[in-house]
């Protein structure tokens, strides 16, 4: 949800499901400056790798719990070799 403060009250939203890319959005900036566009996908996957989350998230149940088909599509982004239990290294 963005808010242009020369538009309020009204807002963007982009809606998106759980298998669909985050979007790229426009962050508005003060005239006369032109808009800058922000990629969530690669702000959530920089923080993802940075943060070393796939070392142990993936022996956790989601909070909600994935429905089948949502847990059938998210198995294509385990490691294949398996996930190490226990404290990892970060170097």
């Amino acid at each position: 949800m963005l808010n242009r403060i020369e538009r309020r009250p009204l807002i963007g939203v982009w809606p998106f499901n759980l298998t669909d890319r985050l979007p790229q959005i426009p962050i508005p900036l003060k005239a006369p400056d032109a808009d800058i566009t922000l990629d969530l996908q690669a702000v959530l996957d920089r923080t993802y790798d940075g943060a070393r989350y796939g070392n142990y998230i993936y022996n956790e149940t989601p909070d909600p719990p994935l429905t089948p088909e949502q847990a059938a599509w998210a198995k294509q982004f385990l490691p294949d070799a398996g996930v190490a239990s226990g404290p990892q290294e970060i170097r």
